[in-house]
């Protein structure tokens, strides 16, 4: 679907003035995109490249469908910076789009706000720029783009969110950006349409990191949703509360048969089906034992074939470059 967006915002509210002189008829060759010196404005492919990496929530996008299993359906439930504290929660700036206001544990990541969202020039120049080959891309682009922009007018609604999102340690937002001025620029996105913003943005605030696993696993066949793992025992830390749960069970059964069967000498005329049922759960323990050994040890090794896979990929890969 061909279709321009227009600028969400007027050219007096834009929070960044780096390309208030700026149009791709005269560009400058050293003239990159605001927030981002690696990318120059003098080449369209690799900007709308970069936009895409660094907008798209292809991921949960795929995924909104079936989000309604694990997050409450309103766009709105987003709690305010000040409030993720009272929730024990500690904001980490992530640039991975994905994983915007997704909370694991006693984290929430947040994306930094992109200086070049700012820019009444980019919006009008770039994003608007009739140009029918890549419409679409720039279309979904600023799908991601607005949604990401409506989730701070709710991230920011104190001036104590603005000063939490300025901290030095977080750099959410722009120092040289006033609370006044944040304001009147944030306004034109807090009650966008639900069209106006991409699918994971359109009904769906904070997602939670665990749940987002599961339903990887169960919709997507994927092992996980980002893969927090850094050595083999946080990957394997996960499985060995509901192993010892399931150990624990089946030692108190085993436990109560041998007592059982310690009475067997007195009157085998009203145990012997019980003794029969003992049996059988004894081996039957004794297999399940097995298996969970040996899917523990696939899993090991599953782990192991995938880092060296990847290793022998990136080797090959220097040597026919």
């Amino acid at each position: 679907m061909s279709r321009q967006i227009q600028p969400p915002f007027q050219a007096s509210l834009e929070l960044d003035h780096s390309l208030t002189s700026w149009h791709p008829k005269h560009a400058q060759a050293n003239l990159c995109l605001p927030g981002q010196p690696r990318v120059s404005l003098s080449d369209a492919d690799s900007v709308l490249d970069f936009l895409e990496s660094d907008l798209l929530t292809i991921d949960l996008d795929n995924l909104e469908p079936y989000l309604w299993l694990i997050s409450t359906p309103l766009p709105s439930n987003i709690t305010p910076l000040h409030r993720q504290c009272l929730r024990g929660r500690r904001i980490t700036p992530m640039e991975d789009p994905d994983l915007h206001l997704v909370w694991h544990r006693y984290k929430i990541f947040v994306k930094p706000l992109p200086a070049y969202l700012c820019s009444y020039a980019f919006w009008e120049h770039f994003v608007h720029s009739p140009q029918p080959q890549c419409a679409d891309q720039k279309h979904a682009v600023a799908q991601a783009a607005l949604g990401l922009l409506r989730s701070y007018s709710h991230l920011v609604k104190h001036p104590s969110d603005f000063a939490i999102a300025q901290r030095d340690d977080l750099q959410l937002i722009s120092k040289k950006v006033t609370y006044e001025d944040f304001c009147r620029f944030i306004a034109a996105f807090e009650h966008l349409n639900q069209d106006d913003v991409s699918k994971r943005y359109r009904r769906y605030g904070e997602l939670r990191f665990s749940r987002l696993n599961y339903l990887f696993k169960i919709v997507l066949w994927r092992w996980s949703f980002r893969d927090t793992s850094s050595d083999y025992r946080d990957y394997f830390e996960r499985f060995f509360g509901p192993l010892l749960f399931v150990f624990a069970v089946l030692s108190v059964l085993l436990n109560a048969m041998q007592v059982v069967l310690a009475a067997e000498g007195l009157d085998d005329r009203y145990w012997r089906t019980f003794w029969s049922m003992s049996r059988w759960f004894a081996v039957s323990t004794i297999a399940v034992a097995l298996l969970l050994t040996g899917v523990m040890l696939l899993l090991l090794a599953r782990k192991m074939a995938g880092e060296i896979l990847y290793a022998v990929r990136k080797r090959l890969g220097r040597m026919f470059r």
